[in-house]
């Protein structure tokens, strides 16, 4: 059996979820990121932790970055745990690396007021990561 590590597009990754949103890009985009600071070589060896607000729109997050990880809760290989603020941590357990993203309280604000789902999802796709996200190395 062939085990693909590569992330899905944006297309099919909407296509998973079933419709455009912000917070569908916001995990997508904050997974592709990960992936290019941490270099996994294979599905389980990233381990990723969302801390978030466990209700929608915000958990929608998790979708966009199960797709663009390959780390899946059917996996085990990611969890969720309830949070006011929106942080995801991204463990490289092949190489001890850790970092964790903290999205910008204004932007989840402004995601949520968005009337429009699929020009708020271009709107966070054309962004500088700089303008969604901090990002933290981490001490494993």
């Amino acid at each position: 059996m062939e085990v693909i590590c590569e992330p899905l597009t944006y297309e099919e990754t909407v296509k998973f979820h079933g419709h455009d949103g912000p917070f569908l890009a916001l995990g997508y985009r904050m997974g592709l990121a990960a992936r290019k600071l941490l270099n996994p070589e294979g599905i389980m060896e990233l381990q990723v932790t969302v801390k978030v607000r466990p209700e929608k729109p915000y958990t929608c997050i998790v979708d966009g970055i199960q797709c663009a990880t390959k780390a899946t809760i059917g996996k085990g290989n990611i969890e969720i745990e309830p949070s006011p603020s929106m942080k995801v941590r991204f463990n490289n357990r092949r190489t001890g690396k850790v970092v964790e993203f903290v999205v910008h309280p204004e932007l989840i604000k402004k995601m949520c007021e968005s009337d429009d789902l699929k020009a708020a999802a271009k709107f966070i796709l054309t962004q500088p990561d700089t303008m969604l996200w901090e990002v933290h190395s981490v001490d494993g």
